[in-house]
């Protein structure tokens, strides 16, 4: 299962792929901080899933998502974001078809047990 990683954070992009790495089948196929390295990667490395924050460097998040949803329709998107729990940031996310949502201060680990299924229902031989 490959995953890229898009955080504007060097240290969460860092601790995501210490947890993935640890994942069964979980392959990281590149990071970035930014939209265009972003989509430059997600074009380049095709990866099955993408772990997008929501604050990019130069930009929002859902821009990314957005274009990764109109060209990757079934890429899982798991977005992130940091204390900013208001709810419409999850019904935006929901909207321009995030498939899952975390906030990486409270729901690290459910993250990370998300990610874990994914790449679990990738395996050869696995039953879901």
């Amino acid at each position: 299962m490959k995953i890229a990683i898009v955080d504007d954070s060097y240290h969460i992009r860092k601790n995501l792929i210490r947890f993935i790495t640890e994942i069964k089948g979980a392959e990281i196929v590149g990071e970035a901080s930014d939209t265009a390295s972003a989509l430059k990667l997600i074009e380049d490395k095709k990866p099955d899933i993408v772990v997008l924050d929501i604050e990019l460097e130069n930009s929002s998040g859902f821009d990314v998502l957005t274009k990764i949803k109109s060209v990757h329709k079934t890429t899982p998107i798991v977005m992130m974001f940091t204390n900013l729990s208001s709810i419409s940031y999850k019904e935006k996310a929901l909207k321009e078809k995030a498939d899952y949502f975390f906030d990486k201060t409270n729901d690290f680990e459910d993250m990370i047990i998300t990610i874990d299924s994914l790449t679990k229902a990738k395996r050869p031989g696995h039953r879901q």
